[in-house]
């Protein structure tokens, strides 16, 4: 027989002849449904001749779902001291470019319940090794004890109206869960002189620690946004005070560092963030944590010391909050409860260095 699978009275796949063996066979093939599909009709015809009369059966008829693969970047938890930056991703990969809305949830009871949190949006799948693949990041966040026990997970759907319905949506069982602790010592030891400098090229990054107790390692990360880090060396601790790293790496432009400082448990904290150019550096925010709730959080970039003042706005422009603090020549990284007690909206920050104005819109949930 020689079969053809058709689909709403569309030929959609042809099994080519096959031959007679007296075995079974298992015939199959992918069909993407319409975003608001319910139900197709599916007929089989046999393209030999002769018709239906050569001796063919069809058994076992079965259909299953080509659900997408949703990975996070920490699973099955985040091990972090009180004061931790959180800063969780998920990579969403499916056989067709179809499920690219999404949102976050958070449990607060050990998974039995699942609120959204507001953070919601498009992916853009790229086609990687045979799948379509797009990544999402959730907002970064200080974490204390109040979020340790919290879990993280993301909804995928194909339709903005299908990520809202328990039945269009998709989750799997991975979910992220927060544990956050006292590191007692670690949150102790202080970091002195992180600096980096251009020699030839090349980054020479430095730092100091004042105290060293239960520090297992020193892992090395950088950027080229100041947003996406990746691990370029690990350091143990020597029980010294003094560390020195020559990144192999020219320069060409910009880059960031932070040091990531492990405990013997595995508990970490972050450093600050410092940058390296070749060039001038220019003042401008980097990221900030957009919704918010009760603490914003900028990340931002000034060329030489001095002071910085943060304006809050209505969207009228009327003036709500302000705040003036020194910021140092590098980057910087500041957390602010302004927006604690203000009502759900939309508001806008208004960030001044040397008379440069940066602004930019946040959402209060």
């Amino acid at each position: 027989p020689n079969l053809t699978f058709q689909l709403n009275g569309i030929d959609y796949y042809t099994t080519g002849d096959i031959p007679y063996t007296g075995l079974w066979e298992k015939k199959g093939f992918t069909y993407l449904t319409g975003p608001t599909q319910t139900s197709f009709t599916l007929s089989i015809r046999n393209n030999s001749p002769g018709g239906g009369g050569n001796d063919w059966a069809i058994d076992d008829v079965s259909l299953s779902t080509c659900v997408p693969d949703i990975e996070l970047n920490y699973n099955p938890e985040f091990k972090g001291c009180y004061g931790s930056l959180v800063e969780l991703a998920s990579t969403i990969r499916c056989w067709f470019p179809n499920y690219t809305y999404y949102k976050w949830q958070r449990s607060t009871n050990g998974g039995v319940t699942w609120n959204d949190t507001g953070v919601s949006g498009t992916g853009s799948p790229s086609y990687v090794s045979g799948q379509w693949e797009y990544t999402v990041n959730y907002p970064p966040f200080i974490a204390n004890q109040p979020d340790s026990g919290h879990r993280y997970r993301v909804v995928v759907a194909t339709t903005a109206a299908n990520l809202n319905n328990i039945n269009c949506s998709y989750s799997n069982n991975s979910n992220i869960f927060l544990n956050i602790i006292d590191c007692g010592v670690i949150l102790n030891t202080t970091i002195t002189n992180f600096t980096a400098k251009i020699i030839q090229d090349y980054a020479n990054v430095n730092w100091q620690i004042s105290s060293g107790n239960n520090i297992q390692y020193f892992q090395l990360e950088k950027s080229s946004n100041a947003t996406d880090f990746k691990p370029i060396a690990i350091i143990p601790y020597q029980n010294t005070s003094i560390y020195s790293f020559n990144d192999p790496e020219k320069i060409t432009g910009i880059s960031y560092y932070r040091l990531k400082i492990f405990d013997t448990k595995g508990y970490f904290v972050y450093s600050k963030i410092i940058a390296v150019n070749n060039g001038n550096i220019n003042f401008e925010v980097k990221t900030f944590t957009n919704p918010v709730i009760d603490k914003l959080v900028l990340d931002y970039l000034v060329p030489d010391n001095g002071i910085v003042t943060l304006n809050l706005l209505n969207t009228y422009g009327a003036p709500l909050i302000s705040q003036q603090w020194h910021a140092k020549k590098g980057w910087n990284k500041s957390s602010f409860d302004i927006v604690k007690n203000l009502p759900a909206g939309m508001y806008i920050i208004s960030l001044t260095y040397q008379n440069q104005v940066i602004n930019k819109r946040i959402i209060k949930l």
